[in-house]
């Protein structure tokens, strides 16, 4: 077989990819891995997520790698629907989806409308500065990150007559109200949470309850203008194509093909030598866990932007 020049970079890539994943990644980001590049089963996915998973149904444990909470928490709870969604486990018996509804249903981390970003036992363990718990900015600093994503996730899976059901349905309409269906996001993390919730109502069959093409019309207009245009920055912590578009199939990417395949272009060109991808953040304190999460992070990135490839290269 004859290999193009791409076909066989892909696949450089990919080898120094699957070495690093095996070598280094958590077993959860190698059942990922596995999932998406080798056959692997979702079943072997949910198996290792469930560790994250406390009694209340919430998740900690630094499932979001920049937190060592091991309590429960609205983020770390959020990156695991992050992940059941990406393998598309969408049985309402699941044991872990039932203790998701249950621990946002006991709101021990929700106040004024939203689950809070930052809770109080962040500051007892490791974490990268930004998740600190800061009571007098939480609100303004996260909006409605992960609020929204995790009001769409109610919304998909809770029983109608439920009372947290009922409480989705306000928080969703008085957040579309506030940020004008998505129009007045400031924020890439907040926004990507938007563009999940209307994922999420329209498999859930509610787009007209929510009027949610009005929501993707205005986050597409978002993304456009969040997108940092200027690749030379792409080595800082700035909105890329792959943190909203993970295939050509998303609504958003006829509007950003260019920057899409360029994107993948340039992840191809600075893969690091061990098969991993450069980490634009740092925490400021805690050196030695910083240490351990950068390398969490390592796999994650290495997983998202290897599929990332696989989307948008032209290797066919």
């Amino acid at each position: 077989m004859v290999w193009s020049k791409e076909q066989e970079k892909v696949k450089q890539a990919y080898e120094k990819a699957r070495e690093f994943m095996y070598r280094n990644a958590r077993p959860l980001d190698l059942a990922r891995w596995k999932y998406h590049f080798e056959g692997g089963s979702a079943e072997e996915v949910l198996n290792c997520l469930k560790v994250y998973q406390n009694p209340d149904g919430g998740f900690g444990h630094a499932l979001e790698a920049d937190s060592f909470n091991p309590n429960s928490s609205p983020i770390q709870t959020w990156a695991a629907t992050e992940i059941l969604w990406e393998i598309h486990c969408e049985h309402k018996d699941s044991d872990i989806i039932a203790g998701i509804l249950r621990y946002l249903e006991e709101c021990k981390d929700y106040q004024k409308g939203r689950w809070l970003a930052e809770i109080p036992s962040n500051n007892d363990f490791p974490h990268a500065p930004w998740w600190d718990y800061k009571a007098d900015t939480v609100y303004e600093e996260w909006g409605y990150n992960p609020t929204i994503c995790l009001t769409g996730f109610i919304l998909k899976f809770a029983e109608k007559d439920s009372k947290l059901y009922q409480r989705a349905e306000e928080i969703a309409h008085h957040a579309l109200a506030d940020r004008n269906c998505g129009e007045e996001i400031k924020s890439g993390n907040e926004l990507a949470c938007m563009i999940r919730f209307a994922e999420y109502i329209r498999s859930a069959g509610l787009s007209e309850q929510f009027s949610i093409q009005k929501v993707e019309e205005c986050c597409g207009r978002r993304i456009d203008a969040l997108l940092c245009k200027d690749t030379s920055k792409w080595v800082e912590y700035v909105d890329r194509p792959s943190n909203y578009i993970v295939s050509r199939d998303s609504l958003y990417y006829n509007q950003n093909k260019d920057l899409c395949e360029f994107e993948a272009r340039y992840l191809l060109d600075t893969q690091l030598e061990d098969g991993s991808f450069l980490i634009p953040w740092k925490w400021s304190r805690y050196p030695e866990e910083w240490a351990v999460a950068k390398n969490w992070w390592k796999g994650e990135r290495t997983l998202l932007y290897m599929r990332y490839i696989k989307a948008f290269s032209k290797a066919e």
